[in-house]
């Protein structure tokens, strides 16, 4: 929404309709944009799909060659980590990652992470920005 504010060019999308239509973006209904994007970004967003991998294909598909994905999700170093986490939320969340198994998963649809920023005030959340290998 602050990128429509703003007037930057973007394209928005979101699996609920409800939010598309507040965000005044599109709905997603699994359109191809092959080759149309520099960078896509999805926060927190990829802890809620119910198949990550499948996703984070077809984003690389939307992605001009040299194109970057933008992530950010909460991340847990461990079992007990989270368990006591204030974004343990099983009723939405079906994924729960740590820095190391979010890396390999996109490593292994072709990217590496090129740069990390800790969200100030969000605490246990990174953006993490990959770059298509």
């Amino acid at each position: 929404n602050e990128c429509i504010n703003r007037q930057i060019n973007c394209v928005g999308y979101d699996l609920n309709p409800k939010v598309a239509e507040y965000l005044s973006i599109q709905y997603y209904r699994g359109a191809e944009h092959i080759g149309t994007y520099d960078c896509v970004s999805a926060f927190d967003l990829i802890e809620h799909l119910p198949a990550p991998d499948m996703w984070i294909e077809k984003t690389k598909n939307w992605l001009k060659p040299g194109g970057v994905l933008a992530l950010s999700t909460p991340y847990y170093t461990d079992q007990y980590n989270i368990l006591r986490s204030r974004h343990f939320k099983p009723e939405e969340h079906l994924w729960f990652y740590s820095k190391t198994g979010l890396d390999r998963l996109l490593r292994k649809q072709g990217f590496q992470l090129i740069s990390e920023t800790e969200e100030p005030g969000r605490d246990s959340i990174a953006l993490r920005i990959y770059s298509q290998v």
